[in-house]
């Protein structure tokens, strides 16, 4: 983008606001077709859901993930990234959103680094590709073989808000471009037994150094867990290309927009007092962080808190020994898990 759009919006419009969520007409046209209200993902001091996210878990309690995208709104200049997801037998689709308050008094402070209160949120859509506020494009499709029970999107989005900086809403870091990527990536990770304690491979920077925190080489990925992931060219017209990729590649891809973001960051360090090295290394590590909690754990968005000591399989409902593979997949037939993201060189300003 040629300008910083805070510098061309007034404070109403600041990036990652809520206003569309919370304008008369999208609430009369969600009306219309149907649709219930969007629910808030918040959690107490105990990690469990406040009551109405509570209430949404318990009636989705049985419902399975078949299908998961990465979106971003194609509307300039922030071009807001999401996450949608299928159900299995037609139980509906939901888009996951990370903003700022619709009333937010002081939006602008998103750009200080601790930032403004986050407003996640859960709404129900017709379809993965239903823009009512914006259209938009994917930017990763995965299909799941195995279906997970939706427990555990929740479970990650609970993680965040207990993260000491991830739960507050900044422009440079903790951003819906990082809530979806992180969404994103741990689940395909969690479902693709990834076993390290942490998402990507990081060594200490100097401030003078050029050199970036990079993903784990290739050659230390166990190759019996580079699950394969086919994409494919989607059938709407003018969207873009896509190819094959495994877990390895999908990092690739995330980490390439991770870094162009912090880059573009960079280019405004006087008002956001910091640099791309410094924000991608945050962005990076906060992720480890989620990831490397460990704690995902089913059942305590009830009102009632679930204490374990060990993570639960959200597909038996039986608690997995620490640091063991809950399974292996090479001895499967057949394809397994897909993810459909853009070929290289179609990837992005966003």
């Amino acid at each position: 983008m040629a300008k910083f759009p805070l510098l061309l919006r007034p404070p109403t419009l600041a990036p990652g606001s809520s206003h569309y969520i919370s304008n008369a007409s999208i609430i009369a046209a969600r009306v219309a077709l149907g649709l219930d209200d969007p629910v808030r993902i918040q959690f107490d001091n105990l990690g469990e859901g406040a009551k109405p996210l509570a209430n949404w878990c318990r009636r989705r309690q049985h419902d399975e993930v078949e299908s998961m995208q990465l979106r971003r709104e194609k509307k300039a200049p922030f071009f807001h990234q999401y996450i949608a997801f299928r159900l299995a037998n037609n139980e509906g689709c939901f888009r996951i959103d990370r903003r700022q308050l619709p009333d937010e008094g002081s939006p602008l402070d998103c750009t200080e680094e601790a930032g403004v209160e986050a407003y996640e949120t859960i709404e129900e859509i017709n379809d993965m590709e239903q823009s009512i506020y914006s259209p938009s494009e994917p930017l990763v499709q995965v299909d799941f073989k195995s279906n997970f029970r939706v427990e555990l999107i929740i479970d990650l989005c609970r993680e965040i808000s207990r993260h000491e900086r991830a739960y507050m809403y900044t422009v440079q870091r903790y951003n819906c471009y990082f809530y979806a990527q992180t969404l994103l990536l741990c689940t395909v990770c969690s479902e693709n037994d990834w076993y390290e304690k942490y998402l990507w491979h990081s060594c200490p920077i100097e401030p003078s150094d050029t050199a970036y925190p990079e993903l784990l080489p290739s050659t230390q990925y166990d190759s019996a867990w580079k699950v394969p992931f086919r994409l494919m060219v989607p059938q709407r017209k003018n969207s873009q290309p896509m190819k094959e990729a495994n877990i390895g590649e999908l990092q690739g891809y995330l980490s390439e927009m991770i870094r162009a973001h912090a880059a573009r960051v960079e280019q405004y360090k006087v008002l956001l007092k910091c640099n791309a090295v410094e924000v991608e290394q945050d962005i990076k590590q906060t992720m480890n962080d989620i990831w490397g909690r460990n704690s995902l754990l089913l059942g305590q968005v009830e009102e009632v808190k679930a204490v374990v000591s060990n993570p639960v399989d959200h597909r038996t409902g039986h608690r997995k020994p620490q640091g063991l593979k809950r399974r292996s997949r090479v001895s499967k037939k057949g394809p397994d898990d897909w993810v459909r993201v853009p070929r290289r060189g179609f990837t992005t300003d966003f």
